[in-house]
């Protein structure tokens, strides 16, 4: 497999770290050149990557390299350019590789996974609107969710879940229409009085909650 490597041109690393924007497009067009296809078939035969995986792998590579000036790091007298390469390129994958076994490994995965999709779609509503803003609106709501989503929990843990229920048809309903103690009763199958003892007796847990 080595003798797919050219050797090494030290114009075209010279070039890739020179101020000419002109000349490091040049330069980093030789580069692909050169070992792009030396740089896929090594990903497809030793890692045995789809084709899919190969391409996004071989692209995202010399283009973290070419960023971070990786390729300034070799030393002609220390080696073959084209063993440097395959280095890099393994640390590359195995970096890669170890970031989504992690992910893999943790509820983080699936939440991201989820969340991507959901995003998607988000922010089609969000067209025109700041980066800034959208940020921030989408920071405040996700711990707003999670704060909900937490204290649900705690009110079921404690044997209380019809409070929560109370609690989020009436002051946390998002609709356009303001709910009333009769149509918070209605949907649960309870007495208005009910509704009202509910809230109540949530917020006196509210009060004694912030209590030190």
């Amino acid at each position: 497999m080595s003798r797919e490597f050219p050797e090494t041109q030290l114009s075209v690393f010279a070039g890739l770290q020179g101020e000419d924007e002109v000349l490091r497009e040049r330069s980093f067009e030789r580069l692909l050149q050169a070992y792009y296809k030396p740089a896929y078939k090594h990903l497809r035969l030793k890692w045995r990557k789809s084709p899919e995986e190969t391409e996004d792998l071989a692209q995202g590579f010399f283009l973290r390299v070419t960023e971070r000036s990786t390729f300034s790091a070799f030393e002609p007298t220390r080696g073959r350019f084209r063993t440097f390469l395959r280095t890099c390129l393994d640390n590359f994958v195995l970096h890669q590789e170890e970031a989504r076994q992690r992910l893999k490994r943790g509820s983080a995965f699936r939440v991201v996974s989820s969340d991507a999709s959901e995003a998607e779609h988000e922010l089609v509503a969000n067209a025109g609107e700041s980066v800034v803003d959208v940020f921030d609106r989408e920071f405040v709501r996700n711990l707003m969710q999670r704060s909900v989503a937490q204290l649900g929990e705690r009110m079921t843990a404690s044997g209380r879940p019809i409070y929560f229920e109370v609690l989020k048809r009436y002051d946390l309903c998002d609709g356009t229409d303001e709910p009333t103690y009769a149509s918070v009763a209605a949907e649960l199958g309870i007495k208005s009085s009910d509704v009202t003892n509910y809230l109540h007796a949530f917020r006196l847990v509210q009060e004694n909650l912030r209590d030190p």
